[in-house]
């Protein structure tokens, strides 16, 4: 699960260092959602982990 996080976060960086480029607005609106959708889900794992689970058979 760790790292699971540790992937998100390179991908979340990824894709704000991608938004900080001039993109036309559907692709930042592409983009923003899915970062969204990736800060969620590593919110969710942290939450996983912090509760004790560390293995998807846990």
């Amino acid at each position: 699960m760790k790292t699971c996080v540790k992937q998100l976060n390179s991908q979340i960086e990824e894709i704000v260092i991608e938004m900080r480029k001039f993109l036309k607005p559907n692709e930042y609106n592409k983009f923003e959602t899915v970062s969204t959708i990736d800060v969620h889900t590593r919110d969710t794992v942290d939450i996983l982990i912090r509760d004790g689970i560390n293995e998807p058979h846990d």
